[in-house]
């Protein structure tokens, strides 16, 4: 039972952490921050980044 409580609740948090994540980013969207993709365009730069050495 308080195994579930502790996983619940870590469960939440990353839940919060994700939609603050997306509130940020939205709000970059509209201050005109970032730049809006197609999705072959965020894929192909999302393969660039993986594929890149650091």
């Amino acid at each position: 039972m308080l195994v579930q409580i502790i996983r619940n609740r870590q469960i939440e948090r990353r839940r919060d952490e994700i939609a603050q994540n997306g509130r940020k980013a939205l709000n970059a969207y509209r201050a005109g921050e970032l730049k809006s993709y197609t999705a072959e365009e965020a894929i192909a730069e999302l393969r660039n980044i993986v594929d890149s050495p650091e």
